[in-house]
């Protein structure tokens, strides 16, 4: 059906008798709004244009509203926003609100959209630490994790082998060394150096058992300290209850004398 204004009719028959009806009706049409993307996969420090666009078949325009944009434009106006691209962006999604009104009724269709960045392999020390301890006899993995888009592969070598990233390795001694990881994509790659320590079990105890004792003590030492200070305390309130009792006892007899001449003088 066509927007705009139209007329709806009904039949209806029964025999020879027939009886129609006319009512006029005002069509409308409400597709979500159209929202693109300059480019969808532009590198790291490109700026993009991100524009919002009402249906061609929306009628009457609606009010756009475009997540992150400087400005709210005016009915039927797009809505734009002009973005230097980051890292950080890879995956952000972007949305886009168009709004109309009818017979005081507001309707609302969103559309949604997500922004893929391209960059170079990273090798951070948060996903790739350059130092990482393995405890001899436990099943270990290399914790290397790179970051990049698209995503890079990852090959670390190890005394000139390359060494399984995929498989567990039951730790020993002989795994101690150094590790060089390098991760490549289309764009570039990186490459990282690290160390690995095979820690026998029994030092890995002793270690554990290291930082209780160190603990134990710290708290105890806290708990001596606390009762030092507490206990001066207590002893100064036992002094002074002394006092007020010796100072109340004096004053019982100052009392006392006092109501033996006050009797005498009357010859009690």
């Amino acid at each position: 059906m066509e927007t705009g204004d139209q007329e709806l009719s009904c039949l209806i028959s029964l025999g020879p008798m027939e009886q129609k009806t006319r009512e006029p009706v005002h069509v409308y049409s409400f597709p979500p709004p159209i929202l693109e993307i300059e480019e969808l996969y532009p590198l790291a420090g490109t700026d993009v244009n991100v524009t919002c666009t009402g249906h061609v078949l929306t009628s009457p325009s609606p009010t756009l509203w475009l997540q992150g944009a400087p400005d709210l434009p005016a009915p039927g106006e797009p809505a734009w926003l002009l973005l230097t691209t980051r890292e950080e962006d890879d995956g952000r999604n972007f949305s886009c609100e168009a709004s109309l009104e009818v017979q005081g009724q507001r309707l609302i269709k969103t559309t949604t959209i997500q922004l893929h960045v391209l960059y170079k392999p990273r090798l951070e020390e948060s996903g790739c630490p350059g130092n990482q301890t393995w405890v001899e006899g436990m099943e270990q993995m290399l914790a290397c994790v790179p970051k990049g888009n698209p995503t890079p592969s990852l090959v670390c070598t190890w005394n000139g082998m390359t060494f399984d990233l995929e498989v567990p390795q039951k730790a020993t001694q002989n795994h101690t060394g150094t590790y060089c990881c390098m991760a490549t994509n289309r764009l570039g790659s990186v490459s990282k150096d690290i160390a690995v320590i095979v820690q026998g079990l029994d030092e890995g105890n002793s270690s554990a058992i290291f930082i209780i004792i160190t603990v134990a003590l710290g708290v105890g030492v806290i708990i001596i300290a606390l009762y030092l200070n507490y206990r001066p305390c207590k002893i100064e309130r036992r002094k002074l209850s002394c006092r007020q009792k010796e100072k109340n006892k004096e004053e019982e007899s100052q009392f006392a004398v006092q109501q033996a001449e006050k009797c005498n003088a009357h010859h009690c």
